[in-house]
């Protein structure tokens, strides 16, 4: 196969040179012409056309031998680059540009083909301006609709178009969500600030880049990936691991998607107090720097029987860590007025971090700042354009307006998974868009009658907790700080009781 390549390249080269060869012009003098004018040269001491094809035909000569040599040369590494690749996969070809990929990676529970799977991180984006990320309108002069290297002509019919684009949805779709708007005003500075920490970012080392499962001990390697960006696991500059998420090649780098993640890092930023939040260590455009979670997250443990099915006790102790959470994202400012609301509260958002043994809440991408009504002296609700999933409240089934109390009701759905490793409605066997009517109707999961019935006292608090979440009224649904509080005090009793007998 490499001589035939090599024939191959030979015979097209000597094809080339044949096309290189000057053609007769088509008024050439005849011979006794030429003979005349060669003598003629002769005599007078001038070089003969003889002469000049000699030389040029020398150069040709050379140049085509130095080709074939060239050619022959690149064939050969060529093909023992190939060779090498496909039968001695050494370290080097594992690395960015060599990677091998496996055909399938389970990922939350389902099985993803090879194609879906990134070849390497997306590039950290940025978006520079005179205010904060995702913040600056699209100039319509500055739009074309076709590429060019120079300045385009703009018509009349070019700035039709331009105003056609502007009032597009996917434009409109693409941009952030205000958060001021009417009477409604931020609360606090940082809810239309960001800090970025680009260089921090920018200084990791993704060389060393392995996405396969099994390679452990690699500097960088691909985890899985949520809806909006990947999530891959480096190593610091103290061997400690890392977590980088990076946007997903589907997304575009939109202000709406910059704003996304710039509301994810400050959230994030300002909760790092907090003990039941996941670390963030860093942050850039669309991308960021988290603490590593090497346990799992809690529906892995809740739903899936990774872990021991908890003692009653242990449940409690469990909703108390995911309870913790709520209450320090909601109340962190100042307690009874909410300044964030999460809005996608689910068992895959709370991770376990071994060395602190607590299930952390992470993953603030959809998360709402809530502003201030100047005139009723209240927050504002906020509205969100999508609701899927099967853990939502009633009125974001029903799309109307929202508050932090949201989050509330997706706890309720946490503990009934908590308590039975159920999720809503599974007993029952009924599909996603039936459980979005049940819940606008006001139906709640069934619950065992071997816990109802149960006289463990844990198992009796946490079935209150679940239903104090549940209210279908937001209005009358418990808080997160007062269901913390319940919690906390129903341990402290029944650890104490425990003690006395």
């Amino acid at each position: 196969m490499r001589r035939k390549r090599i024939n191959d390249n030979i015979n097209g080269l000597a094809m080339v040179m044949e096309r290189r060869k000057p053609k007769s012009p088509s008024r050439f003098p005849t011979d006794e012409l030429v003979d005349n004018k060669k003598r003629l040269r002769i005599r007078r001491g001038g070089p003969t056309n003889d002469s000049k094809s000699s030389t040029r035909s020398s150069m040709e000569l050379v140049f085509s031998m130095f080709a074939i040599c060239f050619i022959i040369g690149y064939s050969f590494l060529s093909s023992r680059i190939i060779e090498v690749s496909e039968s001695q996969p050494i370290d080097i070809y594992h690395r960015v540009l060599f990677q091998v990929i496996p055909e399938t990676k389970r990922n939350d529970g389902k099985t993803v083909p090879q194609s879906y799977l990134p070849q390497r991180p997306r590039s950290f984006g940025y978006y520079f301006g005179d205010s904060f990320i995702g913040a600056e309108p699209i100039d319509s002069n500055a739009i074309r609709l076709y590429p060019s290297q120079g300045v385009a002509p703009y018509s009349k019919r070019d700035a039709r178009k331009q105003e056609e684009l502007l009032d597009s949805a996917d434009y409109k779709n693409g941009m952030a969500t205000p958060l001021e708007h009417g009477d409604c005003v931020a609360q606090h500075d940082w809810q239309n600030s960001f800090y970025s920490s680009c260089n921090h970012l920018m200084e990791q080392d993704l060389t060393n880049l392995y996405i396969n499962e099994k390679a452990q001990d690699t500097y960088a390697r691909y985890l899985a990936h949520g809806y909006w960006r990947d999530v891959w696991t480096i190593k610091n500059e103290f061997n400690e691991s890392t977590v980088l998420k990076t946007m997903r090649y589907e997304h575009d780098y939109t202000p709406r998607n910059y704003d996304r993640h710039r509301r994810d890092a400050v959230a994030m930023e300002r909760l790092t107090a907090s003990p039941y939040i996941l670390d963030i260590y860093g942050f850039c455009g669309n991308s960021g720097l988290f603490e590593f979670a090497a346990g799992g997250d809690l529906e892995d443990s809740a739903y899936y029987g990774q872990a021991p099915e908890w003692s009653p006790r242990e449940k409690l102790v469990v909703a108390h860590q995911v309870a913790s959470g709520i209450n320090a994202v909601h109340h962190f400012e100042k307690d009874g007025i909410p300044a964030i609301a999460h809005t996608d509260i689910a068992p895959g958002q709370f991770v376990y971090v071994q060395e602190s043994r607590i299930f952390k809440l992470n993953d603030f991408n959809r998360c709402r700042f809530i502003p201030w009504n100047k005139k009723t002296n209240s927050p504002c609700p906020f509205t969100i354009g999508s609701n899927p999933g099967i853990f939502r409240s009633p009125e974001e089934f029903n799309y109307e307006p929202e508050t932090e109390k949201v989050d509330v009701y997706s706890i309720g759905n946490i503990l009934y998974g908590v308590l039975t490793r159920l999720f809503p409605f599974e007993a029952e066997k009924y599909p996603a868009k039936t459980i979005r009517g049940l819940v606008k109707q006001g139906r709640r999961p069934m619950i065992d009658a071997k816990y109802k019935n149960s006289t463990d006292p844990y198992t009796q608090a946490l079935i209150r907790s679940i239903y104090a979440c549940w209210k279908q009224d937001p209005d009358q649904r418990v808080s997160a700080g007062d269901l913390l509080a319940f919690i906390a005090n129903e341990i402290r009793r029944l650890d104490n009781e425990t003690a006395v007998e």
